[in-house]
Formats: structure tokens, sequence, C-alpha cells
């Protein structure tokens, strides 16, 4: 199972359209996997994460196709990926911060993003009275 967990540390003082939030929702972020911390960065960009993860979730076919993260606040990539291995119809961990290495499958990623959606939404909502666009669903 992959476990998101962070805390939303700044928001933009102004929001002025999609655009704006994905600069500037940040605070610590890591990734554990099956209980296993694989990722950890204590000023992430989580929303700019979030809407990559999310697009390809949505648009992910059952052929397998990786997913790919880079951001202009690391010189170094992929700051998160997650490649699919098709012999064992699996996905591996990779990142040039990773901190160990995992696997998971499909199911894994699609439960995932859903929780991340939810907990990022709630934190945005209680914590900063900041409503989502709609389109950010489970």
């Amino acid at each position: 199972m992959i476990e998101y967990v962070f805390s939303v540390e700044r928001v933009p003082d102004e929001v002025t359209g999609p655009s704006s939030l994905t600069g500037f929702i940040e605070g610590g972020f890591s990734i554990y996997v099956n209980g296993n911390k694989v990722f950890e960065e204590p000023e992430f960009l989580i929303y700019e994460f979030f809407k990559a993860l999310d697009s390809w979730v949505k648009g992910q076919k059952l052929t397998g196709d990786n997913f790919y993260f880079a951001s202009m606040d690391y010189e170094e990539e992929p700051v998160v990926a997650f490649n699919y291995d098709a012999e064992l119809v699996q996905y591996n961990f990779d990142s040039v911060f990773k901190l160990g290495e995992a696997v998971f499958d499909i199911d894994d990623i699609i439960e995932s993003h859903a929780v991340f959606a939810a907990n990022l939404r709630e934190q945005l909502e209680n914590r900063f009275n900041l409503f989502l666009e709609k389109n950010l669903q489970k």
C-alpha cells in the first residue's frame, strides 16, 4: 500500500486561479510503501505533484503507462516516478531522492490517490479555508 504523508504549511495569499495554487501549496511530504519510507522532502510542492498524479491516474490505461513527475523546483529528475514492469505486472518506485526500493500495482496507486485527494482537500479546507475546484474528485 502506498501512503502519502504530508502537512500543508504554505498556501497562496490570494488565489487568482488554478495556476496560482500549483507553485504555492507546499509543505513536508513523504511517501511510504508497505510501511517503508521511500521518499521525503521537507519543502515539497504538494499540489503540483498531486495535479500531475491526478491527471495520470485519470488517464491511466490498463497498458501500464509510466508516471513521471519533474518540477522546475528541482534540477535533477525524476522527482517521483512509477515505472511499469510488464513482465511482473507491477510498478517500481523511482526518484533522485529515493530512500529505498518499492514495488506496487495499479490498484495500490488508484487507492492511494483517492486517499491523497481526500487528505489534501481536508487540510486545505479545514486549516486554510481554501476550497479546490470541483474536478478534484476521488
